[in-house]
């Protein structure tokens, strides 16, 4: 697939121009000039592309740098190359890029992958996306290095007493409201890849914003 599945995005860059942010599912980063009929300013490979990406679902920025997840995944091998990059976006130049790590598949279904489908979300100092592993991760935006992670592929009691399970993230992203944090966790219904689960998930935001002050453990946000 070649197609732009996910939005485009309006950014005014440091020098107050608006540009256009588009992202392919051939791996590709675009910037284009909207006064211009679309010129590409920039382009950049991040991905090699697939049935799931490159770049699929959606991208995040905060003004300086875009951050594009990658799922490349291999439906055929169940296999994929996920990772986070960040992008210039006055030079397109790749300012860190940090690969998904491969243990968050460890014991888990043949259909789990290590790609990223998720759109990424910007909170303070953190880049905040949940991968088809079932892990939800906080970046450091500055370097990439991750600094929190929450495994979601377990199974819940929900506040409405029924059983839920969670798994992949794949389509939706991570809702930022007030000190609260709400994402879904759970795919591989109807064909669609990935670990299958039925939960939303909510989680108070505490140190995750701040991560030179924070930690890998759990402790940092806390799960209701």
């Amino acid at each position: 697939d070649r197609d732009f599945a996910a939005p485009v995005m309006i950014v005014q860059r440091a020098d107050g121009k608006e540009v256009l942010v588009a992202g392919s599912k051939d791996g590709m980063l675009y910037a284009l000039d909207p006064d211009t009929k679309g010129k590409v300013l920039w382009q950049r490979r991040l991905g090699d592309g697939g049935e799931l990406g490159g770049i699929q679902y959606g991208m995040a920025t905060d003004g300086r740098l875009v951050y594009a997840p990658i799922s490349d995944a291999d439906l055929a091998t169940h296999t994929s190359d996920g990772s986070l990059n960040a992008v210039d976006l006055m030079t397109g130049k790749l300012v860190w890029r940090t690969p998904t790590p491969r243990d968050g598949c460890k014991g888990k279904e043949d259909s789990c992958m290590n790609g990223i489908l998720s759109p990424p979300v910007v909170m303070g100092d953190a880049v905040i996306v949940g991968a088809m592993d079932g892990v939800l991760r906080a970046y450091d935006k500055r370097n990439g290095r991750i600094f929190w992670s929450y495994d979601a592929v377990r199974s819940y009691t929900g506040v409405n007493g029924l059983e839920g399970k969670g798994g992949s993230f794949g389509m939706g992203g991570v809702t930022i409201a007030g000190d609260m944090m709400y994402v879904s966790a759970g795919t591989g219904t109807s064909g669609f890849a990935g670990l299958k689960g039925n939960v939303l998930l909510a989680f108070e935001i505490g140190a995750i914003e701040r991560p030179q002050n924070s930690t890998a453990s759990a402790d940092v946000v806390k799960t209701r």
